[in-house]
């Protein structure tokens, strides 16, 4: 299953699931940036490696059976005109 064919709400059940890895997830959505941003300049700023290592550890619970949340692993991009922290 390619990732990058799935919608959120498809995704995120896959990733719970075990279907699909949220670290195959990452690495579709940050290929698909690196290819497609020097043309568009979509992004002010990319994470790979906290973003790869968040789905490292999102990946490592579902495989332990621990719960995670109704998105986790499900890559995001944040519009830089909202506040967040860290």
């Amino acid at each position: 299953m390619d990732p990058s064919e799935l919608t959120a709400a498809g995704l995120a059940p896959a990733i719970a699931s075990g279907e699909v890895k949220a670290r195959e997830a990452t690495d579709a959505v940050l290929a698909h940036i690196e290819s497609r941003d020097p043309e568009i300049h979509a992004y002010l700023s990319v994470m790979p490696h906290k973003a790869r290592a968040q789905a490292d550890d999102v990946d490592r619970r579902v495989a332990l059976g621990e719960p995670v949340g109704p998105l986790a692993g499900v890559p995001v991009a944040v519009k830089d005109n909202m506040c967040v922290v860290g």
